[in-house]
């Protein structure tokens, strides 16, 4: 069947493509949601016609977007995440958060295509690319930060290690202090008897 495409469907064609396609295809997904026209008579007739006006749309979306990524580019992220007390992080800060922000407190409806990458692994700031409608591209700067009970977490972590340390150094110092106690102590014993038998010898001479 041939359908004049509404809108871009990807692996498919552009918006105002003429395209042939399955019939299953196209009656079962690319018309019931208004993605596409059967391609008639009538409707390629007009496509030249239609084909000026989505070009004329198009190009107004282009220009849109291209102001407003000056101030899409303005936009920091910040997340907070866990981490294990070797950095891996818990999860990632997957596209659907990422697009919900965007959403929620920048009004942008994006699609996880248009995020590259579209989740992120790792602590730190990180640059995501947009792509905004009318294939403008653009960045915006995302933070992730380690959750602050993590961080209380691994910093307890890191003394109760020193502490440890401190304590075996300090186990070991009196260790050495008692061994070196206990010679001194074995040198004394085995020395009297031979003070003891000189003595003796000098009182038989006399």
């Amino acid at each position: 069947m041939e359908v004049i495409l509404k809108r871009d469907v990807p692996n498919v064609g552009r918006v105002g493509d003429l395209v042939r396609v399955k019939n299953g295809f196209a009656r079962n997904y690319l018309l019931p949601r208004d993605l596409a026209a059967v391609a008639n008579i009538g409707n390629k007739r007009n496509l030249e016609h239609h084909r000026r006006m989505i070009e004329a749309a198009k190009k107004k979306i282009r220009l849109e977007s291209e102001e407003r990524s000056k101030e899409v580019e303005k936009i920091k992220l910040k997340f907070e995440r866990r981490f294990t007390e070797t950095g891996k992080m818990f999860g990632a800060v997957t596209s659907t958060e990422l697009l919900k922000e965007l959403s929620d407190k920048h009004k942008l409806q994006l699609d996880r295509r248009d995020l590259d990458p579209n989740e992120i692994r790792a602590e730190g700031k990180h640059s995501l690319k947009l792509r905004l409608p009318g294939d403008v591209f653009t960045e915006i700067q995302i933070e992730v930060k380690v959750l602050k009970e993590t961080k209380e977490k691994k910093e307890k972590s890191t003394e109760k290690k020193a502490g440890s340390k401190k304590a075996s150094a300090k186990k070991e110092a009196t260790t050495d202090e008692e061994e070196a106690s206990s010679g001194e102590d074995t040198s004394t014993l085995e020395a009297a008897p031979v003070k003891a038998k000189k003595a003796k010898k000098t009182e038989e001479k006399a």
